[in-house]
């Protein structure tokens, strides 16, 4: 039998928990992809919460190159931040975060994981889609300026 080897893109970073001294790195990372930017005090703010999850995609220097956030209330999980570096983009890192994220909120006890994502961002819906999410609802102009709507995805766990 072949050993079976990781894709060389899956090579370059590992999964990792999420410390709040990376915080910085959060906020870097989301200011230049994403069109809803959460602000310094935002991250801190949901990294000391009880019930928050994070983990980080980072290279073996020390590099972070993606990371997910997400809250765990009785038994349900909501998803509330994923980001992925630009450069770093569709080379399975996203589809790694949300699966290492989905099992954790499955260890939570969680029935549910809910999230929210642009009805524009069609790369992201994807993601979710091939990962068992499912669109719920649509919340029309929920997004600053009424510039896109929202849909409320979930996937059921148990």
């Amino acid at each position: 039998m072949e050993n079976q080897q990781a894709p060389p893109s899956e090579l370059f970073y590992n999964l990792k928990p999420l410390s709040t001294n990376k915080i910085p790195s959060l906020v870097t990372i989301d200011s230049s992809v994403s069109s809803h930017p959460w602000k310094p005090d935002q991250f801190t703010e949901v990294c000391t919460v009880n019930g928050t999850h994070g983990i980080i995609a980072e290279k073996p220097e020390g590099c972070i190159v993606g990371f997910v956030l997400g809250r765990s209330v009785a038994d349900e999980f909501e998803i509330t931040k994923i980001a992925v570096a630009e450069a770093c983009k569709r080379k399975g890192i996203g589809s790694r975060l949300i699966k290492a994220i989905i099992k954790q909120a499955s260890s939570s006890g969680a029935a549910h994981i809910y999230l929210e994502v642009g009805s524009k961002n069609t790369a992201a819906i994807k993601l979710y889609e091939k990962n068992g999410f499912y669109t719920q609802y649509t919340r029309k102009k929920y997004f600053t300026n009424n510039s896109d709507d929202a849909l409320v995805m979930s996937l059921k766990l148990r």
